[in-house]
């Protein structure tokens, strides 16, 4: 999430992994094939830095593997 922070707008102020999985699933159509992709959940503290690009991030999804559920973010006000 480091490397991604910067250009969409964020600054990381603190990370934290909580789980990895491995989940197995198959191509349909012209792809065909197995497929493994290795999914790791975080939660982080970031501070909004630049309003557009985030709210573009918050949109679309970050990095790769959007199609399969990944790079997805979850909001939460930070109170305090």
């Amino acid at each position: 999430m480091s490397r991604k922070s910067i250009p969409y707008g964020l600054e990381l102020l603190k990370v934290q992994a909580e789980e990895q999985k491995l989940i197995v699933g198959y191509h349909g159509g012209s792809h065909g094939g197995k497929m493994n992709v290795r999914a790791l959940h975080f939660q982080d503290v970031l501070r909004v830095k630049g309003k557009g690009l985030f709210y573009w991030a918050w949109q679309n999804g970050i990095g790769t593997g959007k199609s399969y559920g990944q790079r997805l973010l979850m909001l939460n006000a930070l109170r305090g």
